[in-house]
C-alpha cells in the first residue's frame, strides 16, 4: 500500500490514540494525589485506577509514544498529497510536452518514488539486507502490487532493478529501447536481454509475464537519486512504454524538473 493511502487510513486514528492516551495518563496521574469521597460505583472505579495507576500510566504512555512514532514514520496525508502533486507535475513536464507521448494514456508513462529501508517487514529472502520500497506513484492507476527491489548497502553490486541500481550507484541510471515482451511467445533471447539490462533475473521476468500479471509493457526506464539532507533517501523511477521518449534523456538537465526534485527532497525531510 502506498503511503498516501496508508496515511489517509490510519493517521487520524493514530492521532486520536495519542491524545486519548495522553488524557488518560493525566487523569490517572491526578488521581494519585486526590482524596476521592465515597460515591457508589464512582469511588470503586477511582480506587481501581489508583491501585493500578503505574501500570495504566506506563501502558498508555507507551501507546501514545508508539502512535506518534508510527505517524512520524508514515507522514501526514497533507504531505503525501503534495508529493503526489509533484510527481504528477513531473510526469506532465516529461511526457505531455513530447510529441510522441502527449496523447498516450496516463498509465503508459509513470513516475514511482521508492524509499530505501534497512529492513523490509515481509516474508521475503534477506529481509534485513536493505530494500527500495514504493511509497508514491504518479497518476491514479496501477498503484497496487508494485515491486520492491533488493538494495543492500553492504553488497551494492547485487542491487536489483533500475530502482535498486540507482540507489546503490547513487547516480542516474538510464535504460532505453528494451525488447518488447508484451507479445505472444517472445523469444528467449529477448527475455534474457531484457532481464540483463533491467538488472533482474530471467525468472523474475517470466513471473511478471504470467497471465495473472500485468506483463512488461515498459520499454524504457530512468532512475534518479533522491537525497534528503545530503543523504541518499531513495529514488525516482520513470518508466515508459515508449522505447526512447525524446524528452526523457534531457530530463536531468531541465531546470523545472530540478526544482521539483529539490522541493520533493525538502518535503521528504518530514517522513
Amino acid at each position: 500500500m502506498l503511503r498516501q493511502e496508508l496515511s489517509e487510513k490510519v493517521y487520524s486514528f493514530l492521532q486520536k490514540v495519542k491524545y486519548i492516551s495522553g488524557g488518560i495518563v493525566l487523569f490517572v496521574s491526578a488521581l494519585l494525589k486526590a482524596n476521592v469521597p465515597y460515591i457508589p460505583f464512582i469511588s470503586s472505579f477511582f480506587d481501581l485506577c489508583q491501585h493500578n495507576a503505574w501500570w495504566i500510566i506506563i501502558l498508555f504512555t507507551c501507546a501514545g509514544g508508539l502512535s506518534q512514532f508510527l505517524n512520524n514514520r508514515i507522514g501526514s496525508p497533507d504531505i503525501w498529497r503534495v508529493v503526489q502533486h509533484i510527481l504528477d507535475q513531473y510526469r506532465e513536464e516529461v511526457f505531455s510536452k513530447d510529441e510522441n507521448t502527449k496523447e498516450d494514456a496516463e498509465h503508459f508513462h509513470r513516475i514511482t518514488l521508492f524509499k530505501h529501508f534497512k529492513w523490509r517487514w515481509a516474508l521475503v529472502r534477506s529481509p534485513w539486507s536493505g530494500w527500495v520500497v514504493p511509497v508514491a506513484r504518479s497518476g491514479s492507476r496501477t498503484k497496487t502490487k508494485i515491486q520492491c527491489f533488493l538494495a543492500s548497502k553492504e553488497h551494492p553490486d547485487d542491487a536489483e532493478g533500475v530502482a535498486g541500481q540507482t540507489w546503490a550507484r547513487n547516480r542516474t541510471v538510464i535504460v532505453s529501447d528494451l525488447p518488447d515482451l508484451n507479445i505472444d511467445n517472445p523469444q528467449e533471447t529477448d527475455i534474457i536481454e531484457y532481464a540483463k539490462r533491467a538488472f533482474v533475473t530471467k525468472e523474475w521476468i517470466c513471473n511478471r509475464m504470467q497471465t495473472n500479471r500485468r506483463g512488461l509493457q515498459c520499454r524504457s526506464l530512468f532512475g534518479i537519486c533522491i537525497e534528503v539532507k545530503g543523504i541518499p533517501w531513495g529514488v525516482l523511477v520513470i518508466d515508459s512504454r515508449n522505447p526512447e521518449p525524446s524528452r526523457l534523456r534531457k530530463s536531468y538537465k531541465n531546470a523545472k524538473l530540478e526544482a521539483y526534485k529539490d522541493i520533493l527532497s525538502k518535503l521528504l525531510e518530514r517522513v
